[in-house]
């Protein structure tokens, strides 16, 4: 798998301060320890995989966001695999105008409906070379305000009978920011680098080391915010030009005889701008028999503020933001999600999954996905 890091703020809108909340949910699976809690299988060096899902957002206040998503594999030998996806983000609003205002009104302007779409393509090609394992990617992302452009390279290596496994990734996003406020289209680039250790720690055990590094500079802002001060004076928001994000977690997984599999992370999260965060999360996978299965989740998150960030400004601060993602809060999410594979096609699958999100700062709301996974 291609390891690729995306900042926030390649996903964010000029619509609502919502938007990168509600999309920061997503991001919360840290790309390193993407799971995969099913067996393996004996398959064909030829298949090949088509998916299609979709996911629905339905947050208050005054937010929906539809996610279709369409997947292809093909496993061209033993050896080579290519993949490829294409992911289209619709999201509507109630609100127009500010995004977010440091004065004592959380809205300015009318209430209204507004609607943005961003489309990201992404392919990679994997090879095996013995115990290595090289991927090459590319992700191309477009909507209104923000194109962004990220080639990515990753290799591992298996050791110790394939019982140990290291990988190293590295990605480079070329961006392009021109937001709702700008008299001009700004650039940003960012590096991130991956790596991560995973060992098998007994026939019913697996245990996952990973940590993230990324590099932001050039213009870190999205153009579409702009701050009240407290003479009522409007600014545009100001950031610094560079940014520094790390990331260490862990992961365990532990199968039982119940045919029951439970996974538990965590994550901490740390960047020069003195923001912090943490994330815990607890899966269980129950295998109910050889078409069903079931899975429950728990992801707890706790986030402390950037060192600039106020509720309130007067026009002396070096930097000016309303960015809520900026701001301290939590986040509760609850699932369910339940997997059937058909007889008449043992090898597809079908998903439905249903989460319920909550966010200290008084966001919150439903989503629903539903999959459809073809193998021939």
């Amino acid at each position: 798998m291609v390891v690729i890091s995306i900042p926030l703020s390649f996903f964010r809108t000029k619509k609502t301060k919502y938007t990168v909340l509600i999309l920061l949910l997503s991001s919360l699976n840290w790309t390193v320890l993407a799971e995969n809690s099913d067996s393996a299988e004996n398959t064909d060096s030829t298949e090949s995989t088509v998916s299609l899902s979709t996911h629905y957002y339905s947050m208050k206040p005054g937010l929906t966001i539809t996610k279709p998503i369409l997947a292809y594999e093909n496993n061209l030998s033993l050896d080579t695999k290519i993949s490829a996806k294409l992911t289209v983000d619709r999201v509507a609003t109630d609100y127009e105008g500010f995004d977010a205002v440091s004065s004592a009104s959380q809205y300015q302007g009318s209430l209204e409906s507004g609607v943005d779409t961003r489309q990201e393509y992404v392919a990679s090609v994997s090879q095996t070379l013995g115990d290595w394992a090289l991927d090459v990617g590319y992700l191309a992302s477009v909507e209104q305000d923000y194109v962004s452009n990220s080639p990515s390279i990753s290799i591992s290596k298996d050791f110790n009978r394939r019982n140990t496994s290291l990988s190293l990734g590295y990605a480079h996003n070329f961006d392009r920011v021109n937001g709702l406020y700008m008299d001009d289209e700004e650039t940003k680039n960012v590096d991130n680098i991956s790596t991560s250790i995973t060992q098998v720690l007994s026939p019913v055990s697996l245990f996952q080391l990973a940590y993230t590094l990324q590099h932001n500079r050039g213009f870190l802002s999205t153009g579409n915010r702009q701050i009240v001060l407290e003479n009522d004076v409007t600014y545009s928001e100001y950031l610094p030009s560079t940014r520094v994000r790390q990331a260490v977690g862990f992961r365990l997984a532990y199968w039982l005889k119940s045919k029951t599999a439970l996974h538990f992370s965590y994550r901490r999260y740390q960047d020069d701008w003195e923001l912090s965060s943490n994330t815990f999360a607890v899966k269980a996978y129950q295998t109910i028999n050889s078409q069903w299965q079931i899975r429950g989740e728990i992801r707890l998150y706790d986030q402390s503020k950037t060192s600039f960030f106020k509720n309130n400004y007067d026009g002396t601060e070096q930097y000016l933001t309303s960015a809520s993602s900026l701001n301290a809060f939590s986040s509760r999410l609850y699932g369910i999600k339940v997997s059937y594979k058909p007889l008449i096609f043992p090898r597809s699958r079908f998903e439905m999954k249903y989460e319920r999100y909550s966010q200290s700062t008084g966001l919150f709301g439903d989503i629903v996905m539903m999959n459809m996974e073809f193998v021939y």
